[in-house]
């Protein structure tokens, strides 16, 4: 946390852009979200490489370049949500999105995206329960032979 506050604020996730969850002041989730026009995902492989958590991102990234999905640079991307294994991920993720989405109002984003593994069901449907609407999947070929998974989802939140 202390490596966010002193962070240059143009990075991908700056604190600005990170939210973590406490419940008796131990952290039990964190999402993070990056703003587009100003940011881009070697920003955030760096970032998460100096926090020392980085170990899957890169398959990540690398997944979602390989499907393609044009990004806005008029919405905010929510990214890196986790949630402490145990607990109940809806909770933790309601209270995580309410600060996000204030972050995005008061920034002036009117939209938040997501874009998730198709096949991880669970985290689809936990974004379609904290209201976001799928408006796009891609299925890759590559995705699927080298991750074994169909493709990926994006997922849409109008304020």
């Amino acid at each position: 946390l202390e490596y966010l506050l002193t962070v240059e604020p143009k990075i991908y996730c700056h604190f600005s852009n990170f939210w973590v969850a406490s419940l008796d002041e131990e952290s039990v989730g964190a999402f993070c979200a990056y703003e587009p026009r100003i940011s881009s995902t070697t920003l955030l492989e760096n970032f998460l490489d100096k926090l020392g958590i980085n170990k899957d991102y890169d398959v990540n990234s690398s997944m979602i370049a390989l499907c393609s999905f044009e990004m806005s640079k008029n919405v905010l991307m929510g990214d890196f949500l986790h949630v402490k294994t145990g607990l109940n991920a809806l909770e933790v993720g309601k209270e995580l999105f309410k600060k996000c989405l204030l972050t995005a109002s008061l920034k002036g984003y009117r939209i938040v995206r997501v874009i998730v593994n198709s096949d991880h069901l669970d985290t689809v449907l936990l974004y379609q329960k904290l209201g976001f609407k799928t408006i796009s999947e891609k299925k890759c070929e590559f995705f699927q032979e080298s991750f074994g998974h169909s493709g990926v989802s994006m997922l849409e939140y109008r304020l």
